[in-house]
């Protein structure tokens, strides 16, 4: 981790390069090239202007095509995680439920096998 705090970083309104070096007492030596937008940061980074740090699944298709390299991965466990939301009054929706039941059996999958799905 420490070997980025001398490189070019591109970060999106989430600040998770500021958070990681924070987590583990680093010190950027460059300011960040910020972003207000997360698919803004991934393409600077596509473009050459530096590294960010992105969801794999928004990131996925420029890995395939070569666009973008994977070089480091965030492989730990106290992640927030992702809420699934909608309209508290929001009558029922099948395609909904059907989202919703397949993320939550790839979760349970997941948790059973130790994966983390990250590949």
């Amino acid at each position: 981790m420490k070997d980025f705090a001398d490189l070019l970083l591109i970060q999106d309104i989430h600040n998770h390069w500021e958070a990681l070096f924070e987590e583990n007492n680093i010190k950027a030596n460059r300011k960040f090239m910020q972003f207000n937008q997360t698919t803004l940061a991934i393409d600077a980074a596509a473009n050459g202007q530096g590294i960010c740090l992105a969801p794999r699944l928004l990131i996925e298709n420029d890995l395939k095509r070569k666009q973008l390299k994977e070089i480091w991965r965030d492989e730990r466990t106290n992640q927030k995680g992702f809420y699934i939301l909608w309209p508290k009054g929001a009558k029922s929706n099948p395609a909904i439920k059907s989202v919703l039941n397949w993320l939550l059996s790839e979760v349970a999958d997941n948790s059973e096998t130790g994966e983390n799905n990250a590949d």
